[in-house]
């Protein structure tokens, strides 16, 4: 679960989350994963997520990303030449809720760390959630939704029509699409996993340097 963490906090920020080695990844191929975890390509169809989207371009193509123990993740593609739109979901159920919180926080971390300022607060959504700001806060080329609710994460990422989709555009869709997941994954909001009321929902008075080092704990 640390190698998927640490995989997915480094990426969040950017749109492609690094696959692990082929061979680690034919290695969980094999394995009857024991998470519960659904299908997320099968429980939210290409159809349904291109109502959402915020692209202008149909949709082109949905694939699953390759299957991990704690993990599920689904890309559509939204492409015409030269112009590649594309929205990732990812499903991550942690171990604990505290290895949920480390992730968050590593976001939130690496935001401010890149940004210099802290990601949009998004509330009433779940335990705490963001959507990331880019150079330009009325525009994003690679930006997504990432969220805590209890022992899950799930972010949903943008890519792509930087100039013709503005970020407003793309926050709305991935709040309505992880509105949409929830309905089909009631297991992401039920009480017994929920956890961490952060104070303000995202810990606004925690500083950088003391936000690192509980990360690094």
């Amino acid at each position: 679960m640390n190698k998927i963490l640490t995989l997915l906090g480094i990426a969040s920020l950017s749109f492609i989350i690094n696959k692990p080695q082929q061979e680690a990844v034919e290695n969980f191929s094999k394995k009857n994963l024991s998470d519960s975890l659904p299908d997320i390509c099968t429980i939210l169809p290409a159809g349904d997520i291109a109502k959402f989207s915020p692209f202008t371009h149909p949709l082109s193509r949905s694939y699953a990303d390759d299957p991990l123990e704690g993990y599920r993740g689904c890309f559509y593609e939204f492409w015409k030449a030269a112009d590649y739109g594309t929205i990732k979901i990812s499903v991550i159920k942690n171990k604990s809720k505290a290895d949920a919180l480390v992730f968050y926080n590593n976001n939130v971390a690496d935001h401010i760390n890149l940004w210099q300022r802290r990601p949009e607060t998004i509330t009433g959504l779940a335990d705490s959630a963001y959507f990331n700001y880019n150079a330009d806060d009325t525009k994003c080329d690679d930006c997504d939704l990432s969220l805590m609710s209890g022992v899950y994460n799930v972010v949903v990422s943008f890519h792509g029509q930087y100039d013709d989709v503005l970020r407003a555009q793309k926050k709305n869709a991935a709040i309505s699409i992880v509105k949409l997941l929830f309905n089909r994954m009631p297991e992401l909001l039920k009480k017994n996993s929920m956890g961490f009321k952060m104070k303000e929902n995202n810990m606004e008075d925690i500083q950088p340097i003391k936000l690192q080092a509980m990360i690094d704990k």
